[in-house]
């Protein structure tokens, strides 16, 4: 029988969805010129997860990814940050839905409080450290900032923020024959998160492209796995000049060198384990090959658009949805 990823129906059993914890902003850090991470917590963390149930490496269920003698870890999973509009905070958005017994989505509000529905965002769990109920998310910091990336800029120490989670893990299948993970810098949390997970043995490729150097980082991996950074070539670029032509693509669209690295890499014998995310584009065109050209069934790989140029995320899901970018 072939090593699998998990389904869809199998990857995640939802028993209760719990009401969004309120959690305070711990610290920030700088992680790279082009990542800021913030960690949150609070006892509002205790049994984080522990209403759902994930996918072992088999694809069988449990309640969380669980070493001997440790509580069970979610890094890699999702969770979503409610971010309050103007003139809410975080605490009166909370008692707001603690009143209402309102859901996460404010599904039951009244139609005077569907005008205040808080602003969703997205984020991949960095690191959870559940013994001192803390998470972490990176932020990537663009130049032109959505909410939630001016949030987390902004934030200080002590301010509170509305998260609900966990959201699915999607765990590469430890049995297979190699691994080949591909993202951009959206997806390095949990291109970092899968690294740590394999076990020491495994050997593959990884591809992660970045806008700059700089956000170069030391990833913890077994010595099997390549990692390969792809970064847009500036060096015939005159200071001053107008970008055109090959090398414009190549400075708007790192999702293209991504594309070019995965299409021309030696594929391994054996059967795989596959995991991509990052802009909508570039991981429509890698499923598109990993099905039709290497012929991969789609229980060997996890594909997942996490954004689109010009789309913030309440336009993008329209986009997701039907390209199944999930």
């Amino acid at each position: 029988m072939k090593p699998s990823m998990p389904t869809d129906d199998t990857t995640r059993r939802r028993r209760s969805r719990p009401p969004p914890r309120l959690l305070q902003v711990i610290g920030k850090t700088e992680v790279s010129p082009g990542l800021l991470r913030v960690t949150l917590g609070g006892q509002a963390l205790n049994g984080f997860g522990a209403e759902m149930k994930g996918p072992d490496a088999d694809g069988s269920d449990l309640e969380a990814p669980v070493a001997a003698g440790t509580a069970a870890n979610w890094a890699g999973a999702s969770v979503k940050l409610l971010l309050p509009q103007a003139g809410q905070s975080a605490d009166d958005l909370h008692r707001q839905m603690l009143q209402t017994q309102s859901t996460p989505d404010l599904a039951r509000a009244s139609a005077s409080d569907q005008l205040q529905r808080p602003l969703k965002r997205t984020y991949t769990i960095r690191h959870h450290r559940p013994q001192q109920n803390q998470l972490d998310l990176d932020f990537v910091l663009h130049e032109a900032a959505g909410p939630a990336t001016l949030w987390a800029i902004n934030a200080t120490a002590g301010q509170s923020i509305l998260v609900t989670g966990p959201g699915r893990l999607r765990l590469l299948n430890t049995k297979a024959d190699w691994f080949l993970l591909a993202g951009d810098l959206s997806a390095l949390p949990v291109i970092s998160c899968q690294l740590e997970r394999l076990p020491p043995t495994a050997v593959g490729k990884v591809f992660v492209a970045i806008e700059h150097k700089l956000d170069i980082q030391r990833l913890a991996k077994p010595d099997g796995m390549e990692l390969v950074w792809l970064v847009p070539d500036r060096n015939s670029i005159t200071p001053g000049q107008p970008v055109t032509g090959a090398v414009a693509e190549a400075l708007t669209e790192p999702g293209k060198l991504l594309l070019d690295a995965c299409r021309n890499m030696r594929w391994r014998t054996g059967t795989p384990s596959v995991f991509m995310a990052g802009e909508a584009s570039c991981i429509r065109s890698l499923r598109h090959w990993l099905a039709n050209d290497r012929n991969l069934p789609a229980e060997q790989r996890y594909t997942a658009g996490y954004w689109a140029s010009g789309h913030d995320e309440d336009s993008f899901q329209p986009i997701k949805m039907a390209h199944q970018l999930v």
